[in-house]
């Protein structure tokens, strides 16, 4: 047997797939606001914004588990990264150190561009005790001016879930905002350290703390040089005094321009942002800082760009802002603005409203054209509590338990169904409702936390529907009234021919007598054959009253306990003569003790055995065999029992489109006289009883099967019966 290939570093880096998946949508509106929160915290509280990151990355990205690993030197002389911060299914991993030169941190920083592993325990067999596992992984490399300070990443733990361009470009920026941090922290620790030393030693000589604020400097450029974030120093009265050259390619500006005094924020600050930039720089002089807030600036070619700025106070008259280019993202949402106002014309062109519902809020947003669909005016206030009163209320039920099916964590997400509204004037439209659930999390975490759709309004549709279905339902009625003729037409021609040919026998039979004296052998032949006719008669009439009666409702049964052991084999003993005509084999066994009674008329149960066991024997070939056999069946669900008949013959058989009609009136498979009526009749009367009765063949020439279940009777309902 070969052994099995080793596993390569190459077998578990996928990064190359990037470029072949479809990238998701960016979420634009949590980006800013994800920034917002960074910028406040990289101004205010550096030392937690490592934490508060990679909590953001964890849901930007929608993954399973997000962290920084920062590389460390242990008193050994070994290089290792530890794992300083991590949020989500790996947390309790948090301050472990893996080896710099194995690990996919380690190739990362090594190759110095992001990276994507797939099951990188294949490779990096240490990650195989991580529970649960790695199914892919994102890592980027954190380098300022050519310095690794380590990596950021995020995991994925579900099959489902797989990394595309998006989450690079999102990563990217947080990576930026990583180095910051750390920058910053590194920076306020260094500082708080040695001033701390100063106040309890106060024997650092000049020339170290020299040393140790040219390091602050040094870390403070570091910080200033980060490529996505634009950072000045200015003053309330329009003066820029210091910038990174971030900022400069930001606004266009040169070093020379700043150094000349060229660069003002005054000057770069639109008129129609002016309010908002003094409100800005009071709440600075007042509070010491700024909230995170949006506006433009003009670059030196006249051309403007968007930008998210937050400030804080330095000294009297000096502080520092930091900057961010979001032009792309305002960018991105005035295209969206676009496409949602195409919506809106195409909305109002195919004349279908669109909505938005939050299930987590309750909040409810309406198109125009769909409160106008209601009756309701566009200014009219949308929650989810006033749903239902726009339902009409044959549909609320069923509406709401579809939602609820709707936002299970385990539906698909797409739904379409139909259902009836209620205007404000109170008239009654129908409307088709086509949408789509979008959840967060996954498994047990999954729920739903956005719902949007359209409704067309489909009553002229429905109206259509209705008239077609009313015509169709008139169409099938006129051939039902054409059928109902038709079958009314050949009973009459059947009945006819039933009924003549025992008339015509008794009549001429009768004449005979009456007109040459018969003799003994013919006297008896002559009152045999009128009999025999008149026999024939009589049934025929009998089931004609049967068949009457039940369909008018007036059949009434004498009930009382019958046992059914004596009452077959008395209706067996009844077609002995017709059993022995045919040379026929009757076969009667019961698998039953004495005594199995039921609640039923006695004539009508013998009635209804006769009519089965006279309709085998009619059926059934000379020489053949009939099979008439009484069980007990016992339900598994109750202590409920049942009496089976079953009368089984080898006679000509049912075909399969035959066998649904074998129970209908005056239907017939074959041309064997009669009217037809026999099963029918029996059928009734076993349904007047509780019971039920079914056939079964395989086919024609393969006999059949009648099988006849009634309700037992215990001992005490006997007595009672009694």
């Amino acid at each position: 047997m070969p052994k099995p290939k080793p596993v390569t570093l190459a077998d578990v880096m996928i990064t190359d797939e990037l470029l072949q998946r479809s990238a998701r949508p960016a979420n634009l509106a949590a980006e800013n606001q994800a920034m917002h929160i960074l910028i406040r915290q990289m101004v205010n509280q550096p030392e937690i914004m490592l934490k508060s990151l990679i909590t953001m990355a964890l849901e930007l990205c929608s993954a399973g588990t997000a962290g920084v690993s920062l590389i460390e030197v242990l008193p050994t002389g070994e290089k290792v990264f530890r794992w300083v911060a991590i949020a989500g299914a790996l947390e309790q991993y948090q301050d472990e150190v893996i080896d710099v030169d194995f690990s996919p941190c380690g190739v990362c920083l090594e190759r110095g561009i992001p990276m994507l592993y797939s099951y990188p325990e294949r490779y990096f067999t240490y990650l195989q005790a991580a529970k649960p596992v790695v199914v892919e992984a994102l890592v980027l490399p954190l380098i300022v001016n050519y310095q690794s300070l380590g990596t950021l990443w995020i995991v994925s733990h579900d099959e489902q879930r797989r990394f595309d361009s998006e989450d690079v470009r999102m990563m990217t920026s947080l990576a930026d905002f990583t180095t910051t941090a750390l920058i910053l922290k590194d920076r306020r620790t260094q500082e708080l350290l040695s001033a701390n030393a100063a106040l309890e030693a106060r024997i650092i000589d000049h020339q170290k703390a020299e040393m140790a604020l040219r390091e602050s400097e040094k870390r403070l450029q570091q910080a200033i040089a980060i490529s996505t974030v634009g950072v000045i120093f200015f003053r309330t009265n329009g003066r820029i005094t210091d910038s990174n050259e971030t900022f400069l390619k930001m606004s266009g500006y040169s070093r020379e321009d700043l150094r000349s005094g060229q660069v003002r924020w005054d000057k770069m600050t639109p008129l129609e942002f002016m309010p908002q930039t003094q409100q800005a720089i009071q709440e600075l002089l007042t509070l010491g800082r700024t909230i995170p807030y949006e506006k433009q600036y003009i670059r030196k070619d006249g051309s403007r760009w968007w930008g998210l700025f937050a400030a804080s106070q330095l000294n009297d008259d000096e502080a520092v802002e930091f900057i961010i280019d979001i032009t792309e993202n305002k960018r991105s949402q005035e295209l969206l603005q676009t496409s949602e106002e195409r919506l809106r014309l195409a909305s109002y062109a195919a004349n279908f409203g669109t909505y938005d519902f939050e299930p987590q809020t309750g909040q409810c947003q309406w198109s125009s054209l769909l409160k106008a669909m209601h009756g309701l005016s566009e200014d009219t206030e949308i929650t989810f509590e006033q749903l239902p009163r726009y339902i009409h209320p044959d549909d609320h039920d069923r509406i709401f338990y579809l939602l609820n099916q709707y936002l299970s964590p385990d539906a698909p997400g797409p739904y379409e169904h139909e259902f009836r509204i209620v205007r404000t004037d109170g008239t009654v439209r129908w409307v088709i409702d086509k949408g789509c659930v979008f959840f967060t999390g996954e498994g047990e975490q999954r729920r739903a936390n956005r719902v949007i759709g359209v409704i067309l309004d489909i009553t002229e549709r429905k109206q259509a529907e209705a008239e077609r279905n009313q015509l169709f339902q008139e169409q099938a009625a006129r051939k039902e009234a054409e059928r109902a003729s038709q079958m009314k037409d050949e009973f009459l021609a059947m009945i006819s021919h039933e009924l003549q040919s025992p008339l015509v026998a008794i009549l001429g039979w009768s004449r005979l007598l009456r007109t040459q004296p018969p003799s003994p052998t013919m006297l008896r032949k002559s009152l045999e054959t009128i009999e025999r006719n008149a026999s024939v008669l009589a049934k025929l009439i009998s089931d004609l009253l049967d068949i009457s009666r039940i369909t008018a409702g007036k059949v009434k049964l004498n009930l009382q306990p019958v046992e059914l052991i004596s009452l077959i084999e008395t209706v067996i003993r009844s077609a002995r003569e017709l059993v022995a005509a045919k040379k026929l084999n009757i076969i009667w066994w019961e698998e039953v003790p004495e005594n199995v009674l039921v609640l039923g008329d006695l004539d009508r149960l013998q009635q209804i055995i006769s009519n089965l066991l006279n309709n085998a024997i009619k059926f059934t070939p000379e020489l053949g065999c009939i099979s008439v056999k009484l069980s007990v069946i016992k339900s598994q669900v109750d202590d409920f029992s049942c009496a089976e008949i079953s009368i089984t013959d080898t006679g000509i058989g049912i075909s399969a489109e035959f066998l649904p009609h074998v129970f209908e009136r005056f239907r017939q498979a074959h041309s064997s006289g009669g009217l037809g009526l026999g099963l029918a009749i029996a059928r009734h009367l076993v349904e007047l009883h509780n019971g039920t009765i079914h056939a079964d063949s395989l086919g024609e020439g393969q006999g059949a099967t009648f099988k006849v279940r009634l309700p037992l009777l215990n001992n005490d309902e006997c007595d009672v019966k009694v």
